[in-house]
């Protein structure tokens, strides 16, 4: 059944920011969904160890209907993911982290597409803004370039993620079936799309609204090629998979990184 995207008891979307003393980017990414052109959305903000600056920037931003949580202790973003998901009430539900932004469009754009499809997880393109030091927006070519999933073949997601977290929207019936790892110290998101990926179809949806900013020269994943080796290494054998290709292909990409290991083991 559509959803009834102007019903207030039931928002249509839910859209999960954690956070951690990012206040100003955090007032951005709150503000590019309340201004989205679709009203029956929802904004669920949890805030790890939430300082004075995150609290202000949380109650200046969000609406009577989103929801602020703030927890003590340094916890991480895949606990407060979710926590997110537990107090989501949208039927379905995103991510967005709290240094990036959507275009106004884009979750109106998207609804059609989950509609639609109301079983499968569905994912969309996205934009790259790169931003100076100060976070102006950077000028000239390269700046802004959109990044397209529609040939992706999603069985090689097997091998490695290339889904953002941000593009992925997945029906709330699915929520008590799937979390992130906080014992992971990296690619929580890439294991929680694994999960997904074994219990709902995927679709692409032709839709680009997710923005993320980049500082140039910066990097989110500062971990070392054996720490991230490790971590590709726990996430493929808590996934195993028959398909030699995809073996053949795990095994390539983790010697890349440095170790030699046989396929049978991936």
């Amino acid at each position: 059944m559509p959803v009834d995207s102007t019903s207030p008891s039931r928002p249509a979307i839910s859209v999960i920011i954690p956070t951690h003393h990012r206040a100003e980017k955090l007032a951005r990414a709150i503000r590019s969904v309340t201004e989205q052109t679709l009203d029956a959305v929802e904004i669920v903000v949890c805030a790890d160890e939430g300082s004075a600056e995150t609290r202000r920037a949380a109650a200046d931003s969000l609406r009577p209907q989103d929801v602020f949580l703030s927890r003590p202790g340094m916890r991480g973003p895949a606990e407060s993911r979710n926590l997110g998901m537990r107090l989501a009430r949208g039927r379905w539900l995103c991510f967005l982290d709290d240094d990036d932004s959507m275009e106004a469009d884009f979750l109106a754009s998207a609804l059609p597409h989950l509609e639609a499809s109301p079983d499968s997880v569905v994912f969309t393109d996205y934009t790259v803004l790169q931003e100076t030091e100060d976070g102006t927006p950077a000028a000239g070519e390269g700046a802004r370039k959109e990044k397209s999933l529609a040939r992706k073949a999603v069985r090689f997601l097997n091998v490695m993620n290339f889904i953002p977290i941000s593009c992925l929207f997945f029906p709330r019936t699915l929520r008590d079936e799937v979390a992130f790892d906080p014992g992971l110290r990296s690619h929580e998101d890439w294991d929680f799309i694994l999960q997904l990926l074994h219990r709902a179809p995927f679709q692409h949806a032709p839709v680009t609204g997710t923005n993320y900013h980049r500082v140039y020269g910066d990097s989110r994943n500062r971990m070392t090629r054996q720490e991230r080796m490790s971590d590709f290494i726990s996430i493929y054998r808590r996934n195993p998979v028959a398909d030699e290709d995809l073996r053949k292909r795990r095994e390539e990409l983790i010697t890349r990184m440095g170790v030699e290991i046989a396929a049978r083991f991936l």
